[in-house]
């Protein structure tokens, strides 16, 4: 999907939001790096309710957040994008 967008190199996020725990496995977490050097893009990531998991290991930015309501200050600002 993110080459079909043809999202510009270097100034384009990709949002992740989850309210599950990830566990990610060593190969996949290096192959997302991988990808994510090569496209340079930043993994920004919303979590709901719960704990980061593996996701904390693969995102730039993490935020832990109750609700996804536009006033909440993490999820305006990532919305903003």
């Amino acid at each position: 999907m993110y080459r079909e967008l043809k999202a510009p190199p270097g100034i384009t996020d990709v949002v992740f939001v989850t309210d599950a725990v990830c566990r990610l496995p060593p190969d996949v977490r290096e192959a997302f790096r991988a990808w994510k050097a090569t496209a340079r893009v930043r993994l920004v990531t919303l979590v709901l309710n719960t704990s980061a998991g593996d996701l904390l290991s693969i995102s730039d930015e993490l935020h832990f957040v109750a609700t996804l309501t536009p006033d909440a200050d993490a999820v305006g600002r990532v919305l903003s994008l």
